[in-house]
């Protein structure tokens, strides 16, 4: 498994909690370059890369021709689809979740 199948996934199941967050009344979340330590190259990259794929419906701001700033974020049933067919690394998501609520100051992959 890649980091960037690890971020996708994360990055992608977050949008898809934030679904629940909206219907709980809670703060939704898109995560940002520093959650996966990634600069605004990589990150910009990875917005471009899940929207191209399908996976996410985004608006953001841009510098350079990469996106900088996302303001909103949703994922797509395509998104939704790859968390199910990838159901191991949501496994190991979750363990990781766990691990970091559990561990203070952990960092976030």
């Amino acid at each position: 498994m890649t980091k960037l199948d690890k971020i996708k996934y994360s990055f992608l199941k977050e949008l898809e909690e934030n679904e629940n967050r909206i219907v709980e009344g809670k703060e939704i979340v898109i995560p940002t370059r520093e959650n996966y330590n990634l600069n605004d190259e990589a990150y910009g990259n990875l917005i471009l890369y899940l929207e191209n794929e399908g996976y996410i419906t985004a608006q953001y701001a841009r510098a350079k021709d990469i996106p900088v700033i996302v303001i909103s974020a949703n994922i797509t049933e395509s998104g939704k689809e790859y968390l199910k067919s990838n159901s191991t690394l949501g496994k190991l998501y979750k363990g990781i979740k766990e691990i970091k609520d559990f561990i203070p100051g952990w960092i976030n992959i």
